[in-house]
């Protein structure tokens, strides 16, 4: 009978102290209760930003995806009327972007719209302006690259042409090369390098011996060849 009190006297002992420590929340509660609730107030706050930035960086995305779709559409629209109509409305689009990977894009799509008629120096200029706002390696950095080389090329400035390509080939991170190469080489041609041009087409099929394309390789070592 002693043993089953003691038992007792335990569990009320136990009881005792949990509504100890409930009070004594309750009381802390009570007696820090504005403090509570500005804390409590300040995290709500903290979390609606957080879902208001995010739920207005979705839309701004959303915004910028359907622009570029529209200068898309607008150049496949106006392809055969003359660029001078259609480049303001291009410029104007680019100038809505945030600035951001997806302005780097359209910028990209107008130096590109620029380079396809013949206005290398604007061209030129946009491709630059990618480059130099572009994370070396990203496909953005790239495809200015590669867009600078072929205008380099088509303005007939062939070193600089040159200079874009072997920057590209010694830094691929994963950019396809066999065109590079063929354009590299025939950049090597045009800037009566004949000899530099046979040795990158020779490099050619060694490295892209499986390549589909490799007879244009073969084809144009042929006309070298013939004219040394």
């Amino acid at each position: 009978m002693a043993k089953k009190e003691k038992f007792r006297r335990k569990q009320l002992k136990e009881a005792d102290q949990f509504l100890t420590m409930t009070e004594n929340v309750m009381l802390y509660t009570s007696k820090h209760s504005k403090s509570i609730m500005a804390a409590s107030a300040g995290v709500v706050i903290l979390i609606l930003a957080i879902m208001g930035f995010r739920y207005n960086s979705q839309v701004n995305a959303m915004r910028m995806e359907a622009l570029y779709s529209d200068m898309t559409q607008l150049i496949k629209d106006k392809k055969d009327q003359d660029a001078k109509e259609v480049r303001p409305q291009l410029v104007k689009m680019v100038d809505e972007f945030s600035d951001g990977s997806q302005k780097l894009r359209a910028k990209l799509l107008l130096a590109d719209f620029y380079y396809r008629n013949g206005d290398y120096s604007q061209a030129l200029d946009l491709y630059n302006a990618v480059k130099s706002s572009s994370k070396f390696g990203d496909l953005q950095n790239q495809l200015a690259t590669i867009g600078l080389a072929y205008s380099y090329e088509s303005n007939k400035e062939y070193k600089q042409g040159i200079e874009m390509l072997r920057d590209l080939i010694d830094n691929p991170q994963g950019f396809p090369l066999f065109d590079v190469y063929l354009s590299l080489a025939r950049c090597y041609e045009l800037d009566n390098s004949n000899t530099k041009s046979l040795q990158i087409l020779r490099e050619m099929q060694t490295r892209f011996v499986d390549h589909p394309q490799l007879h244009l390789v073969d084809r144009q070592i042929k006309k070298l060849s013939a004219q040394a």
